[in-house]
Order: C-alpha cells, then structure tokens, then sequence
C-alpha cells in the first residue's frame, strides 16, 4: 500500500526543488498527509469499483 504513494511523494519533492523552494519538516509532512491521503482514496475507489 505505502508503494503507491511513495512516487507521488518523491515527485512532489522533486517540483518543489526544482521550483527553488527549500523543504522544511513541515513541508515533508504535508506531503506525507496528502500522499496518505490520496493513497486512501486510491484505494477506496479501487475496492468500489472492483468489489460490487
């Protein structure tokens, strides 16, 4: 499960280095939260989709 949101997380690093932004702890855990978050939802649409 934590695969899924591991790119997402790294890609959002990448952009904000690439964008001149320095990050902060803060900024490493909003990313973790929207990366949980997005994983969840991921998978709650794949369970619907696939479990009816």
């Amino acid at each position: 499960m934590a695969t899924a949101a591991a790119p997402s997380a790294v890609l959002i690093v990448v952009l904000a280095r690439m964008h001149g932004n320095s990050i902060t702890e803060e900024a490493l855990r909003q990313i973790y939260r929207v990366a949980v978050i997005v994983m969840i939802v991921v998978m709650a649409v794949r369970g619907h989709l696939g479990g009816d």
